[in-house]
């Protein structure tokens, strides 16, 4: 292994850049992601109950305001056609639904492997991704502040959007 390569000794290299490999991310696992993201079960479980409380109430005007956000940017808006931007609502509300609410299992992972494709299938770079993620960041941590437990909730809810 070369000095560029970030893999630790020992550690297959397939399982560092498992995520990036877009036939499926052979050796990402939630055995791995789990702890390395510092996940508390407790605390995922309050974030999930919460979330099934808030999300009915929340999800649409959420994802309006996502989507204000990336019409702010003639970019993302040119790719965003009529057609487009109904399906990819629904999905955002999808996405959502089950960040708040899903357990971490191995369907939510394959699901977040599904989209993470679909973002490199149309070259949308990590810049515009992880910055729409401000809008998550914006949103939800005060509602869930506002909650008994709060602060475990917003926790929780960091280490999914990690």
């Amino acid at each position: 292994m070369d000095e560029a390569s970030p893999a630790e000794p020992g550690v297959e290299e397939d399982t560092v850049f498992a995520g990036a490999n877009p036939q499926g991310g052979a050796g990402l696992s939630l055995e791995l992601l789990i702890p390395y993201l510092g996940i508390v079960p407790e605390e995922d479980r309050l974030l999930r109950e919460e979330g099934a409380r808030l999300v009915p109430r929340h999800r649409d005007a959420f994802v309006e305001r996502f989507y204000e956000q990336l019409d702010r940017y003639e970019s993302l808006r040119a790719v965003l056609t009529t057609d487009r931007r109904e399906r990819l609502r629904r999905s955002m509300a999808t996405y959502t639904e089950d960040l708040l609410t899903a357990p971490l299992d191995d369907e939510y992972l394959r699901n977040r492997l599904r989209i993470g494709r679909a973002h490199l299938a149309v070259r949308l770079t990590p810049s515009w991704y992880l910055g729409a993620y401000s809008v998550f960041l914006d949103w939800w941590p005060p509602l869930l502040a506002a909650t008994p437990q709060g602060t475990a909730k917003v926790r929780a809810l960091h280490k999914r959007l990690l």
